[in-house]
């Protein structure tokens, strides 16, 4: 081999170990999924190829597994009520594609439960109960208006509407006495 080649090979090397190490410091502080950790060193002006040998080197040595992000990753939007839908959605944006039925899998895997959005639901509404604990002394429009805010929180977390309504009935007719519901 001849200089040149030998010099283009240590400065590539290099430039890998620069990426890298920049990589781990990154990954040290928190989980980036492959497509946000590839950008971070790309905007970082290491290019993409380089960038991709790094993070193949942090695999291959056992520091990056894209599975710990998309476990955490699930995990904590789950844990916050989140549902399927949203979290496919969320997961897409990270570079990340799997199925409804692959997520509640990966769901009941890491929550040590089966999912149900149902049960998902009530336990928001149980969270935010205080919206609809003081039902027996409102007036017609402040119930209404009780009701929508919850409804707004409930489909903010990407829950469907006809699943918040049924759930957030369901909830007034068994959590208040049945003459606080004649306005249901």
């Amino acid at each position: 081999m001849n200089n040149e080649i030998k010099e283009n090979i240590t400065d590539a090397n290099e430039l890998i170990n620069i990426a890298y190490r920049y990589a781990m410091r990154l990954i040290s502080m928190r989980n980036y999924s492959y497509k946000k950790l590839l950008n971070k060193l790309i905007e970082k002006n290491h290019g993409k190829e380089i960038s991709k040998l790094a993070i193949n080197k942090l695999n291959n040595e056992g520091f990056y597994k894209e599975e710990y992000f998309t476990n955490s990753f699930v995990r904590s939007l789950i844990k916050k009520g989140n549902s399927l839908d949203l979290v496919k959605r969320s997961l897409q944006h990270e570079g990340i594609q799997l199925t409804i039925a692959e997520l509640k899998e990966k769901s009941a895997e890491l929550t040590n439960e089966k999912y149900s959005e149902i049960k998902q639901i009530e336990d928001l509404i149980n969270k935010k109960q205080n919206l609809l604990l003081k039902w027996a002394t409102l007036e017609k429009n402040e119930k209404y208006q009780a009701e929508q805010k919850m409804m707004r929180f409930l489909v903010s977390k990407g829950h469907q509407f006809d699943a918040c309504k049924t759930a957030i009935k369901n909830y007034i007719q068994t959590n208040l006495t049945t003459k606080d519901c004649d306005d249901i």
